[in-house]
């Protein structure tokens, strides 16, 4: 239910950037206050507390925000706060954010390796995911000991599992299904 509420205000908040013809300014002031609220305890908990009245709280953002972000992106902080989904500020601006970059072919992906790579396998995978997706690609490298060798790909609701892992289990689900039949 959450991500459908999610994806709904962000995506009227794209088509506001739109119609204002301003979303790369729009996306420029989201991705500055999204990491303002991740970077301050407060500003976080002030968003996600509860006891904090409707009214004290779009004062204070009028108070903090006016003059410093577009009348858009005001406006739209109020309306979460008078719609009681200021909770979800950061779910929004995260969506919001991908949902431009998106539109602009660009995707947000995690590559997870067994082993730190170097530079030039970095590049390597990273063109081949960039071809077989027809994205460009902002790519984040983790390491994962569990995967034995290989590697897995997510980016949006996809994932790309070339990893010894995942082919020792095809392998045992293949060779259960022929042993099976042979009987």
């Amino acid at each position: 239910m959450q991500t459908k509420i999610i994806k709904r205000y962000s995506t009227a908040l794209y088509k506001s950037a739109l119609e204002a013809h301003n979303e790369d300014d729009l996306t420029d002031e989201v991705s500055s206050l999204l990491s303002l609220i991740k970077g301050s305890r407060d500003l976080f908990l002030f968003f996600e507390s509860p006891v904090i009245r409707r009214d004290k709280k779009l004062k204070t953002v009028e108070a903090i925000f006016s003059g410093k972000v577009s009348p858009v992106l005001l406006n739209f902080i109020k309306m979460l706060i008078e719609n009681k989904r200021e909770i979800l500020i950061i779910d929004i601006f995260r969506y919001f954010i991908d949902y431009k970059n998106e539109k602009d072919g660009i995707i947000r992906i995690t590559i997870n390796t067994v082993v730190e790579l170097n530079e030039d396998e970095k590049k390597t995978i990273l063109d081949k995911i960039q071809e077989q997706t027809g994205f460009k690609c902002i790519p984040e490298f983790k390491t994962d000991p569990d995967l034995i060798g290989g590697f897995t790909v997510f980016y949006k609701d996809e994932v790309i599992d070339a990893s010894v892992k995942n082919q020792l289990l095809n392998l045992k689900k293949l060779f259960k299904k022929s042993v099976l039949f042979q009987n």
